[in-house]
């Protein structure tokens, strides 16, 4: 679009980028639920205030506990989860462990998607009553 001799489609553009970019940060920073934004390999990069209260964590100790840091590694389900997993989405209850070690249980789903860059990622919905 012109006006005045100058073209505002890429602003237009920018804006509507901006507009998405601040409607996806007001989901994940005010969901009931806990939002991680992972790899496959199980590190995190980000962790929605949710999920800091769930798990009694700070979000940089939550990225720095990775997913095995807030995992219940004994629970029996979590192989054939992490089976699904690797095809690409699940959904499903696992136990998982607080800062203080204290377990509870969660409905977990997850779905990789691919990043700007082409790097998969994981994105983890986490619900739990606690």
């Amino acid at each position: 679009m012109f006006i005045s001799g100058f073209d505002i489609s890429n602003q237009k553009d920018e804006e509507k980028l901006r507009d998405g970019e601040k409607l996806y940060r007001a989901l994940f920073e005010n969901s009931n639920d806990a939002f991680l934004l992972t790899s496959p390999d199980g590190t995190v990069y980000a962790a929605n205030p949710e999920a800091c209260r769930i798990f009694g964590m700070t979000r940089e100790e939550i990225i720095w506990a990775g997913i095995s840091g807030v995992v219940d590694a004994s629970d029996p389900r979590l192989e054939l989860a992490l089976e699904r997993v690797r095809t690409g989405k699940f959904k499903g209850e696992l136990n998982f462990r607080r800062k203080d070690g204290t377990i509870f249980p969660g409905e977990l789903s997850t779905a990789f998607f691919s990043d700007k860059n082409g790097l998969m990622k994981t994105v983890i919905r986490l619900s739990a009553d606690v």
